[in-house]
């Protein structure tokens, strides 16, 4: 990016302001959590779920129902969760783009607020907004981590059942441990 705005003419960087530059910046370190975070790490697993319900639909037929029962629960989870976060994630850039603009109007017009002593108001506007976004920050961390043990719950969910859904296929002599 910092290369890009080297090499735009002045007018155009004059034309958009601080806080949409900034954003720019930000969008970018977004789209690297994208694909190096939970999305990059979903699409690694999906290839194992397949293989691990292909190898109990072959090993373990008597049990597959309980994975046709919790593959949509995790995928309906991944769902909420990826709308989840962008709708706070979308709140937490709001916010954000609001701090930046107040402080870029400050440090862009100090002039003016010196010689009209705005500084009071200004201070108080640009507090507001740091705790807004701090307050959206927050909200998303606690919509992350809420999905997160959902996640690892589902994951021990899925565990319990299968083992006692195998348990119970072996008691009715629908599986065998050994050969």
């Amino acid at each position: 990016l910092s290369e890009r705005l080297t090499r735009l003419p002045l007018a155009l960087l004059e034309r958009r302001g601080l806080a949409q530059w900034n954003q720019y910046q930000r969008d970018i370190g977004t789209v690297r959590s994208v694909l190096g975070g939970p999305p990059l790490l979903l699409a690694i697993d999906l290839p194992f779920v397949a293989i691990f319900a292909i190898l109990i639909a072959f090993i373990a037929t008597p049990i597959l129902w309980v994975l046709a029962v919790l593959i949509p629960v995790f995928v309906l989870s991944a769902l909420l969760s990826s709308r989840s976060a962008s709708v706070s994630t979308r709140a937490e850039q709001t916010a954000s783009i609001a701090r930046d603009t107040i402080f870029s109007q400050l440090v862009a017009g100090r002039a003016t607020v010196k010689a009209l002593d705005m500084a009071t108001p200004l201070h108080r506007n640009l507090e507001h907004a740091i705790a807004n976004t701090i307050e959206a920050s927050m909200r998303r961390g606690r919509t992350t981590d809420g999905f997160a043990n959902l996640g690892m719950g589902l994951s021990l969910l899925t565990t319990v059942a299968l083992t006692c859904a195998g348990a119970l296929a072996i008691l009715e002599q629908q599986l065998r441990t050994a050969r």
